[in-house]
């Protein structure tokens, strides 16, 4: 690897670190070698980075005089995109790459796909899930064979590979080294975006000719390598829905006006925008978001951090749950859920790397008898600042998404947004997706009045904690959730006779393992602590189980274990130094602040 010294750079040389592979385009993981590219008119190089480390303030390797850094917005590097622009490989990947690239530029084409990854220079990074392309002939390429594997053989092991395992990334690089093979090196071709008919990857473009009438909106596809597709759509195309499990397109669509001095630029088949600061654009998670019905924002704080947006139908056929990624003072992410499974738990994984002491999960189960009657917004504001949680009412009671900032707080703002029910089409729910920051801007449709109150935050749980309860009468079914580690119960998910749910605690469907307890006729909990990464506070871990049909739960004569009748109500509350659980033989107005 070429590396310049310090005897050439007065000043450390900076390089962007990217957090997606230019050549496999599977996101980092901790330990995984790196390599960063830069290239300019004359020549490509290459920098090894060591190892990749989520989070990561610049760091100065002295030896080498460069610095690397991390982050997407970082104040030491501000001015970093006006250098040279950097492409980010995994050491394998650029191995395999060269071996099977025959093109005489091979790196510098790399370096040119690398970079559109990002539709246009100054976008925050998408983090797309790049598609599946283990084919028997990669497969057997990326394994080192011969012969082409049967492709039964290559399904078996392309079912038992985790999704970053070597072999799959292995057959993006190939896959890509050989269109790169092919592809034709010219100088990179510039149209006006208001100008291109049609255009995929691989292709030329077709432009719009004198006179030619053309759909009024420009759509972009893009994918985990950038953008796939460009296409003219109209203003009736009726494409609003997505698959809840998968994360692998975003979608720019706009009138062609509102996208004027907007250029495209074209090369080796793929293409990047130029865009200027002038014009702002937005990213969705559906391909005609001109089509989603009119919303009210029921929450929006600062600037919006990112123009990504993302909508989800509430329609318990298709989405059975919502889950919130909390820290202490924001909701990082929003993800849906459905009967096939959901992404949170991948998302959370990859989200909770780079925050400590880590993020809190709020489940939300969303049923056919159990509706959304209002969502709104409680604030707070004291010396130090302020905090916002969602307050979303249901017919089977109250969640609250967010945590108060102390033990009695006051006055809080309260906005309630009512939700009209007289309608088949179920509630849209719209979202900021932002990169690294908490959500600015949450709206909904069906609004049809708004409630404001003040009230007076006074909580007998703990500081900084969050709050749910559920009743313990008509349960058939229970289910623990306990986490991996330490086998404790991160949260609690009871079904009713009427086919509600309500979720207690932390149900991070996906990541804890569950018991399941049908008929429960009794519930026993016990509160363990633990030394907490906190040294001035001990970790609070809750034991829990049900007695049920199938058996008795044994708690070994044990006096610190609290027994309770399937009746009555159970409060749940946790933060950062543990968990606090209470029984109530009836319902508590304080259950709703």
């Amino acid at each position: 690897m070429a590396s310049p010294t310090s005897a050439n750079i007065d000043a450390p040389l900076r390089i962007r670190l990217h957090r997606q592979c230019g050549a496999c385009n599977h996101l980092f993981l901790p330990g995984d070698h790196l390599v960063a590219l830069l290239c300019n008119e004359k020549s490509i190089r290459a920098y090894s980075v060591l190892t990749f480390v989520p989070n990561s303030q610049c760091k100065l390797l002295e030896h080498d005089n460069i610095q690397f850094c991390m982050h997407h917005i970082c104040g030491f590097c501000s001015k970093l995109n006006e250098g040279e622009e950097s492409v980010t490989v995994h050491a394998d990947c650029l191995s395999m790459f060269g071996q099977t690239c025959s093109a005489p530029d091979k790196y510098q084409r790399l370096w040119i796909a690398g970079t559109r990854i990002y539709p246009w220079r100054t976008v925050a990074p998408l983090e797309l899930d790049p598609g599946c392309c283990a084919s028997p002939e990669l497969i057997s390429s990326a394994a080192g064979l011969h012969r082409t594997l049967l492709p039964e053989l290559a399904d078996i092991i392309g079912g038992y590979l985790q999704p970053h395992h070597a072999l799959l990334r292995f057959c993006s690089v190939i896959r890509l080294a050989k269109e790169l093979s092919r592809a034709e090196m010219d100088y990179a071709v510039t149209y006006p975006l208001c100008e291109v008919l049609s255009w995929s990857r691989g292709a030329s473009p077709t432009l719009v000719e004198q006179g030619q009438a053309a759909n009024p909106r420009v759509r972009l596809t893009i994918d985990s390598r950038g953008i796939e597709r460009i296409e003219r759509v109209s203003d009736d195309s009726q494409e609003t829905t997505r698959d809840l499990l998968t994360n692998s397109h975003a979608y720019v669509v706009d009138l062609v006006e509102q996208l004027s001095g907007v250029s495209i630029g074209f090369q080796l088949g793929m293409s990047r925008l130029q865009v200027p600061t002038s014009v702002n654009i937005s990213i969705w998670n559906v391909p005609s978001p001109q089509d989603l019905p009119r919303t009210t924002c029921i929450t929006f704080h600062g600037k919006l951090s990112s123009g990504r947006f993302a909508a989800l139908d509430l329609d318990p056929k298709q989405c059975t749950g919502l889950s919130f990624f909390l820290s202490i003072r924001q909701i990082m992410a929003i993800h849906g859920h459905t009967k096939r499974g959901s992404r949170a738990p991948q998302a959370f994984q990859h989200l909770n790397r780079d925050h400590s002491p880590g993020l809190f999960w709020i489940y939300i189960p969303i049923t056919a008898n159990d509706k959304v009657i209002a969502i709104g917004t409680r604030e707070a504001y004291i010396a130090n600042g302020g905090s916002y949680s969602i307050v979303l009412k249901m017919k089977s009671g109250t969640y609250f998404i967010g945590f108060p900032l102390v033990k009695i707080m006051g006055p809080i703002d309260e906005t309630l947004h009512l939700i009209q029910e007289a309608d088949d089409r179920h509630l849209t729910l719209i979202h900021e997706v932002p990169y690294n920051t908490g959500i600015s801007f949450i709206a909904v449709d069906k609004v049809t009045r708004t409630t404001s109150r003040i009230i007076i935050k006074r909580s007998n749980f703990p500081h900084y904690s969050t709050h749910s309860y559920a009743s313990l009468e008509g349960v058939v079914n229970a289910r623990v959730l306990r986490d991996k580690e330490k086998g404790m119960c991160r949260g609690i998910l009871l079904e009713y006779e009427d086919g509600t749910l309500r979720a207690l605690g932390q149900c991070r469907l996906g990541l804890d393992t569950v018991q399941c307890y049908k008929h429960p006729t009794k519930f026993h909990y016990t509160i363990v602590k633990y030394s907490s990464h906190i040294k001035t506070h001990d970790s609070r871990c809750l034991q829990a189980a049900f007695d049920s049909e199938s058996g008795l739960f044994s708690t070994h004569n044990n006096s610190e274990w609290k027994t309770c009748p399937m009746k009555g109500f159970l409060q749940f509350s946790f933060n950062h130094f543990g968990v606090a659980v209470r029984y109530h033989d009836a319902w508590r107005p304080h259950f709703d602040y």
